[in-house]
């Protein structure tokens, strides 16, 4: 009888190890690493705030300015 009590035990304890505190561990380990890869992205100041292609930075590609043209010109007789 006493096995049976120990058997059964040790597939509750193995279920909790496997079904519970493995992948607590797992995620926590996963929030770590990327905690740790913001932090040094962070450091880094090439990687944030400075865009060397954002939008303010950039020249429009057409003229903003002058005189507007009709798409379709108007031929003269």
């Amino acid at each position: 009888m006493s096995y049976v009590l120990v058997a059964i035990l040790l597939y509750i304890g193995y279920r909790f190890v496997t079904g519970f505190l493995w992948p607590v561990y797992k995620a926590t380990s996963q929030v770590k690493k990327h905690f740790q890869s913001m932090q040094e992205n962070m450091q880094n100041p090439e990687s944030y705030g400075a865009y060397p292609n954002s939008p303010e930075s950039e020249k429009p590609k057409f003229d903003l300015g002058g005189e507007y043209i009709q798409y379709e010109e108007i031929k003269e007789k």
